[in-house]
């Protein structure tokens, strides 16, 4: 075994959990003293979660640093939120009689809703206490084939309102955009790295049908505050009657 090698085999690993993934990131010097990661994914692997995992380097690099005080902090953000998570004048946060003043809202039940308007079919998502946090959209374009001129013209839109994608594979592919933020584990321990915020483009037919543009953006962080806030009485509740 080579130095280089037993270095790699006392090399430490630094864990980090990104639902539905568990992504491990360990640090090995070469003999140029470069940095590179060996990453395994342990589940099935969506178009950008690796490029999403190599975007989390900082975050191995950081971690004795930073969750060694996590007794002391609730939640530490180390993420870069989307620019905007708006969408045709609907913005997630949004409460329902928001969204409702601007559009017709058909209930599917569990706080989805379907909506139609300007061309555009709408699925809506909304947090237990009636905010905003998934937005879908469906626009017609006509049929036309989109083009790598196409692709550029909108990559150029998208990343002045959302700010760069993780991954783009337009035309023939999503552009897509994924930002974490940690949270306490359920123990209380560590923190945990998790998908905040997501946001996929990409257009949906052509040729001899219709060209669709599909937008689906989703602010996790939205439903975890308000599933919290809903716990936050039944819990102090129970922890109060304990008896033994």
């Amino acid at each position: 075994m080579t130095a280089n090698q037993r270095h790699c085999a006392r090399a430490r690993h630094h864990k980090v959990f990104i639902e539905p993934y568990e992504v491990y990131i360990t640090p090995i010097r070469s003999t140029f003293r470069a940095l590179s990661v060996m990453v395994r994914i342990t589940d099935s692997i969506r178009n950008f979660a690796v490029a999403s995992a190599m975007s989390l380097l900082a975050i191995g690099s950081a971690s004795s640093a930073d969750f060694s005080h996590a007794g002391a902090r609730k939640t530490q953000v180390i993420w870069q939120a989307l620019k905007s998570t708006e969408v045709n004048g609907f913005r997630t946060g949004m409460s329902i009689k928001e969204v409702a003043s601007r559009i017709t809202l058909r209930p599917l039940g569990n706080g989805d809703f379907q909506a139609s308007g300007g061309g555009t079919t709408y699925g809506f998502g909304f947090t237990p206490l009636g905010r905003l946090y998934r937005i879908d959209s469906a626009q017609p374009l006509g049929r036309f084939v989109p083009d790598h001129a196409t692709a550029r013209e909108l990559t150029a839109r998208l990343t002045a309102k959302f700010g760069e994608p993780n991954q783009n594979q337009l035309p023939g592919g999503p552009a897509a955009w994924t930002r974490y933020m940690t949270m306490p584990s359920p123990d209380g321990r560590r923190q945990e790295a998790r998908q905040a915020q997501t946001l996929s483009v990409m257009f949906q037919g052509g040729r001899s049908a219709q060209v669709e543009l599909w937008i689906k953006l989703v602010d996790f962080s939205i439903l975890w505050e308000d599933n919290a806030r809903i716990n936050a009485s039944p819990k102090t509740r129970a922890e109060d009657a304990i008896r033994f």
